[in-house]
């Protein structure tokens, strides 16, 4: 939080605003670290579930399928 000089609102009161990032990283010495993102490049559960498969993990992966569909459905109605 940064105070300007001389920065007064209505009725004398100070006004406080928000440090920029480089206000921060300057005043502080030290660097904000940049965030890394890394996103999932799939468009739906079964794609999540697709790589690496065995042929014995193939009936608990469709069941588990099924399970998170069911958890994830939009409508409170058919939600389990």
């Amino acid at each position: 939080v940064y105070v300007p000089p001389r920065a007064r609102g209505r009725g004398g009161k100070r006004m406080w605003r928000i440090k920029t990032v480089e206000e921060y990283e300057r005043d502080e010495h030290k660097k904000e670290p940049t965030p890394v993102k890394k996103y999932a490049r799939f468009h739906s559960l079964e794609e999540m579930l697709r790589p690496k498969s065995t042929e014995e993990m193939e009936p608990r992966k469709k069941i588990f399928l099924q399970f998170l569909q069911g958890l994830l459905q939009f409508n409170p109605n058919e939600r389990w």
